[in-house]
């Protein structure tokens, strides 16, 4: 049997993210939330523990990566992803980079040691999303040198980062073929920041445009082998892009675990703080079944994407569903601005679109979230339920007889 567990160092990262994301995050997101600002100190602060090198593939490897950045989100998603994003350029140097080039730009990309340095990965355009090679970003050579042109869109970091590693077409007619990956470092002429992007949620994270406007930049800047030198067909950019978002996947996964589970606890919270008709909200039947619905996405969704497999995609919508549910238990509490549940949505809808779905089955063999609030036992149910037991009731149609 696969064993989904983890080792006693995975246990002590896991232990080392959550304190971190107790002391340091949670008192913390309501500011940077509200103000959308970049959380450097908080970001120097994990890089002093190792916790910034890359959750996105940077420098923690495999699932260790995978756990810290479940328990960051759980803290706060749009503080999490600052923290983490820089992985994100890291990524893409590894994936494509040489062995020259990695030395020479993932030390510009990771915050360590106290020191906050920023990366961006630049894929996307206005016109350009899931479709890649449809990217319009032109990399023209003029002898030792490139020139970029094109914007790119809904960049973490997008103009402020220490280095951008920049998706462009060399060839458009090659399709795939003609794509590429360049390094351009901080305060390189022709490289702007565009249209900073307000969100619905992670607002800790800088999302913006960025602008190239004949940027130019040495043609070692270009990852990979010299074009037409040993092994330049070896990782061609599309190959590098896909490999790139292949690596970092997974730790999408995971924050929408964390977001989730965060949900969970302040619903569960809340439905146990809340009185209405004489009792807690969490003894109302309909509730505790939601609440129970959102247990099981959560543990299917750390099944579907359990550590062991680190490949996260299946958990993500799981997660997202679970967390969603909690929406119906803010009546009470209002829309406040200020409200942390309110965040922990919208962060959730930002990670997946959720489709309808019918009311699962197996929530009796779920742990009872109610603790003392749970329904009578059954003896002290009336007899006509004990004899009848819970049925589904079918009401017909009320209109005249006949």
């Amino acid at each position: 049997m696969a064993d989904f567990g983890l080792s006693e160092e995975e246990r002590m990262v896991q232990q080392l993210a959550h304190e971190f994301a107790v002391k340091e995050i949670r008192p913390q997101a309501a500011y940077f939330d509200e103000h959308e600002e970049l959380p450097r100190e908080i970001i120097a602060k994990a890089s002093e523990l190792g916790l910034a090198a890359g959750i996105f593939g940077g420098g923690s490897a495999g699932i260790s990566s995978v756990i810290i950045a479940e328990e960051l989100a759980w803290g706060c998603a749009g503080i999490a992803l600052a923290i983490a994003a820089s992985g994100l350029a890291a990524a893409a140097i590894i994936g494509i980079g040489t062995p020259e080039q990695q030395a020479k730009f993932l030390p510009m990309a990771i915050s360590s040691d106290g020191q906050v340095r920023l990366g961006a990965m630049g894929l996307t355009e206005p016109e350009a999303g899931s479709d890649v090679q449809a990217l319009s970003t032109t990399a023209v050579r003029d002898g030792d040198d490139y020139v970029l042109n094109g914007t790119k869109r809904f960049i973490t970091n997008g103009g402020i980062a220490d280095v951008h590693v920049i998706f462009a077409t060399e060839d458009k007619s090659k399709g795939w073929g003609g794509l590429a990956a360049f390094v351009i470092e901080k305060g390189t002429p022709g490289l702007s920041e565009g249209t900073v992007w307000k969100k619905m949620g992670i607002r800790a994270s800088h999302t913006a445009d960025v602008i190239l406007e004949d940027c130019r930049i040495p043609a070692e800047n270009r990852l990979g082998p010299p074009v037409g030198g040993s092994g330049a067909a070896a990782v061609p950019g599309a190959l590098g892009a896909l490999k790139m978002l292949e690596r970092t996947r997974p730790s999408i996964g995971a924050f929408a675990l964390g977001i989730a589970r965060a949900a969970l606890e302040y619903a569960t919270e809340y439905a146990k703080e809340r009185r209405q008709f004489g009792k807690p909200l969490i003894a109302h039947e309909g509730i505790a079944f939601k609440l129970a619905d959102m247990a099981m996405a959560y543990d299917s969704a750390r099944l579907a994407g359990a550590p062991r497999r680190v490949d996260g995609g299946g958990g993500r919508a799981a997660a997202a569903r679970g967390g969603l549910d909690g929406e119906v238990l803010r009546v009470g509490r209002g829309d406040a601005h200020h409200d942390r549940r309110r965040a922990d949505l919208r962060r959730l809808r930002l990670h997946a679109r959720v489709p309808g779905r019918e009311v699962g089955t197996g929530r009796q063999d779920l742990p009872d979230l109610r603790g003392d609030e749970r329904d009578p036992a059954p003896g002290d149910q009336p007899r006509a339920w004990r004899a009848v037991g819970p049925r589904r009731i079918t009401r017909r149609p009320v209109g005249r007889r006949g």
